[in-house]
């Protein structure tokens, strides 16, 4: 396009390529009479990398972005929101940017904008000013989400635990540790289960004796990991015994210790079957109490009259 100025003697004509993958050259040439002038335009092909930052909601993500093909050091530096507002470190404290140094032998320089606090997944975008042109590109940040299943076991059992990941999807299986051990597939009565895409990770524990707190680590890529915990509470139950008279009334207490929510119902069998109806079951009827300062939970059943030996009371958690 081209507008000639009769007045003031001025033309502008304008060129446009839709797609610059490479380092060009434009040249424009005007014919004066029978005379061609001709300038050449040396177009400056440069190139942003960002990453793929990922983050747990209220945790800090590390925004990057890479110029690499620049003839000169870029004169500024500059981050924006995603209203395409520019963002001010030293008056926000939730944000740090860090400027790597010129590299001239590959055009290169890098821009990392820490961001705190974050609870969404969020959009910042990275402008280098180069030659007096400012060229942008943007990072999408990703929140995700490690949901943890523990598990409630009674003393002496394996428990089984679950990781799921959303909003990212893992490169491999899960990690398991444990006071800093890592775990192995089939080593000391361990089992984990990661199959892909490697957003569901099961443990299943050796016996345990005592709560046990664990942590899941997904890799999500672009050297990001993220680790949630997950417990297995571990429960005792403590049964008294006794010894009666024949035909003697008897009276039998099951102490529950180390429970961290109360149990939805608890009731008793007698060798096997539910207490007869003559039959006291007074935890059936609300006896049973639950300490949630203490963790623990006292049951009683009674039999008015014992006519079998060696009869066994089970509570029924």
């Amino acid at each position: 396009k081209q507008w000639y100025q009769r007045r003031v003697g001025t033309l502008t004509t304008t060129a446009k390529k839709d797609s610059v993958t490479t380092d060009s050259i434009f040249t424009c040439s005007f014919t004066v009479g029978s005379d061609p002038f001709t300038k050449t335009i040396t177009l400056n092909h440069v190139t942003i990398t960002p990453n793929t930052p990922f983050y747990l909601t209220g945790t800090s993500a590390d925004y990057e972005c890479t110029l690499t093909g620049s003839s000169t050091d870029p004169a500024t530096i500059t981050w924006y929101d995603s209203s395409n507002s520019a963002l001010d470190p030293s008056t926000d404290s939730t944000l740090t940017l860090v400027n790597g140094a010129w590299d001239s032998s590959a055009g290169s320089r890098k821009s990392t904008l820490t961001v705190s606090g974050l609870t969404a997944s969020t959009t910042y975008s990275c402008g280098f000013t180069v030659s007096g042109d400012e060229v942008k590109a943007a990072v999408a940040g990703t929140l995700v989400t490690i949901t943890p299943t523990g598990d409630t076991i009674l003393t002496g059992n394996p428990a089984t635990l679950t990781c799921v990941v959303t909003g990212g999807t893992p490169v491999a299986g899960a990690t398991w540790q444990q006071a800093s051990t890592t775990l192995i597939h089939n080593q000391n009565s361990v089992s984990i289960v990661s199959a892909s895409p490697y957003t569901t990770s099961t443990l299943t524990t050796p016996t345990l004796s005592s709560d046990t707190t664990y942590t899941c680590s997904f890799d999500l890529g672009s050297s990001i990991t993220l680790t949630n915990t997950v417990s297995a509470d571990v429960f005792d139950i403590t049964p008294t015994t006794k010894t009666v008279l024949n035909s003697a009334a008897a009276t039998v207490t099951c102490a529950v210790t180390g429970l961290q929510t109360a149990p939805s119902a608890t009731s008793w069998t007698l060798d096997g079957s539910a207490l007869p109806s003559g039959d006291k079951d007074p935890s059936g009827s609300g006896a049973a109490a639950y300490n949630a300062g203490a963790g623990t939970l006292t049951t009683t059943a009674k039999k008015e009259k014992s006519t079998d030996c060696d009869s066994a009371l089970i509570p029924l958690l």
